[in-house]
């Protein structure tokens, strides 16, 4: 016997948890969309995506944005001063269309401690992207790869955060694009919105595979804006795909941006994921970091979802 769905076939969802069980919980009445998720309960083969996905984490591209963003803000807190030429310098760095030296003069004057702190800035997230199609044709969701790899948010933050900068990534790979299983959750995600939404016919998702890691010298944080909005209509803030040797790394949602109203937290496990409205909603979600666990080896943890953005649109 198997707990897994027949191969081909799109179950009606069974949610661990939705916007009515939680308000319900907290004596508040949630309007927006909430689903707490298991690949398994959507209709996807859990133990085949994780099987075959999985792998694919190990050979992404390490995100520099992260590094860029680490310099400059040291260098923000060491010279708050410079925050006008500083922000200037971030837009071209963020670019690729200036070198680290033209910040040189101000690297010279650090300390000998802060010089080699700022020496050991280094990745902690790997990432690709890729955005996808989905078009209904006839009760059915026709899936078409695009090509872009430039990515930019609709952020909901005060100017100049860094996430509304364009940024490039390399583009998921076609075994992940082309993967029965991955596609079989993309619609299941498609049928989720149109559940919500009938008049749903096209939908643009942007898509984020994404590992995190930590180790004894440095945490791993994959949401350093703090609480937040993406700019989508829907979200898939995680599905979890591996999550080794950590702690920490908890999925938040909350009723308001100043995190004063927890409507849910969770460490989401192998399999399990966050559906969520996102713009124009009050709903906002955060993540806490990961650390790794020393009770665990190797000395060093990762945690590996896929993100999604999901947008409703006619365009295309």
């Amino acid at each position: 016997m198997t707990d897994e769905p027949p191969k081909g076939v799109l179950m009606k969802p069974i949610f661990l948890k939705d916007e009515k069980s939680i308000g319900e919980k907290l004596k508040r009445n949630i309007v927006h969309p909430i689903r707490l998720f298991r690949l398994r309960d959507l209709g996807v083969d859990q133990k085949k995506f994780i099987r075959e996905l999985a792998p694919t984490f190990s050979v992404l591209a390490w995100d520099y944005y992260d590094v860029r963003k680490k310099q400059i803000d040291f260098l923000l807190a060491c010279y708050p001063d410079e925050r006008q030429s500083l922000e200037e310098f971030r837009a071209l760095y963020y670019a690729e269309k200036t070198p680290l030296e033209e910040v040189g003069r101000l690297i010279a004057k650090l300390s000998r401690a802060d010089r080699w702190a700022f020496e050991r800035i280094k990745p902690h997230r790997k990432r690709s992207f890729r955005q996808f199609l989905l078009t209904l044709k006839k009760r059915e969701w026709d899936i078409r790869k695009l090509h872009a790899t430039v990515f930019s948010q609709n952020a909901y933050a005060e100017k100049g955060d860094f996430r509304a900068m364009k940024r490039r990534f390399n583009r998921m790979s076609d075994l992940v694009a082309d993967n029965r299983e991955f596609r079989v959750f993309l619609k299941c995600i498609a049928e989720i919105v149109r559940d919500i939404r009938p008049d749903a016919r096209k939908l643009l998702i942007k898509t984020h595979q994404t590992s995190i890691f930590a180790d004894a010298d440095s945490t791993g944080d994959n949401a350093p804006e703090g609480i937040h909005q993406d700019g989508a209509d829907y979200i898939v803030s995680a599905l979890v795909v591996e999550r080794d040797g950590i702690t920490g790394g908890e999925s938040i949602i909350y009723g308001d941006p100043a995190g004063k109203h927890v409507y849910f937290k969770k460490i989401l496990q192998l399999g399990e994921g966050i559906f969520q409205a996102d713009k124009d909603s009050p709903l906002w979600h955060d993540v806490t970091p990961i650390y790794e666990n020393p009770d665990t080896s190797p000395a060093y943890g990762k945690r590996s979802t896929f993100g999604l953005d999901i947008s409703i649109t006619k365009e295309m």
